[in-house]
C-alpha cells in the first residue's frame, strides 16, 4: 500500500469514528434527561393548547355577554370566538417560532464548541507528534 492509499484509509476511518461518536453523543444526551424531556414536552403542548383555548373562551364569554346586553343582527359570540381563535393561534405560532430559534441557536453554539474543542485536540496531538 502506498502513502496516498494509507492516508485515505486513515481519513475514512477517522471520519467513521467521528460519525459514530456524534451519534452516540446524541443518543446519550437524549437518554440523560428522559423524564424531564417527557414532562417538558407535555408542558409545551399544554401551553400551546391553552394559548389557543383561553383567548377563544374569552371571546365566547364576551360575545355571550354582548349578545345578551346589546342584541344585533349578527352574532357577537361567533365573531369574538373567531377573533379569539385567530389571536390564540398567532400567539402559539409566535411562541413556537421563538422556541425553534432558541433550539437552533443552542445547536449552533454546541457545534461551535465542538469545533473549538476539536481544534484544541488537533493542536495537542500535533504538539505530541512534534515532541516524539
Amino acid at each position: 500500500m502506498n502513502k496516498e492509499d494509507e492516508n485515505k484509509s486513515r481519513k475514512a476511518r477517522e471520519d467513521f469514528i467521528e460519525r459514530v461518536g456524534n451519534k452516540e453523543k446524541i443518543i446519550l444526551d437524549g437518554r440523560s434527561g428522559s423524564n424531564k424531556n417527557v414532562w417538558l414536552g407535555f408542558a409545551k403542548y399544554g401551553f400551546i393548547g391553552w394559548a389557543v383555548a383561553a383567548p377563544m373562551l374569552a371571546g365566547v364569554a364576551a360575545g355571550l355577554w354582548l349578545d345578551k346586553n346589546c342584541p344585533s343582527s349578527h352574532s357577537w359570540t361567533l365573531s369574538l370566538m373567531a377573533l379569539g381563535l385567530f389571536t390564540g393561534c398567532a400567539c402559539a405560532w409566535r411562541w413556537v417560532e421563538k422556541e425553534e430559534n432558541k433550539i437552533k441557536n443552542e445547536s449552533e453554539a454546541r457545534k461551535e464548541e465542538k469545533k473549538i474543542k476539536d481544534g484544541d485536540e488537533m493542536k495537542d496531538s500535533a504538539k505530541g507528534e512534534r515532541n516524539e
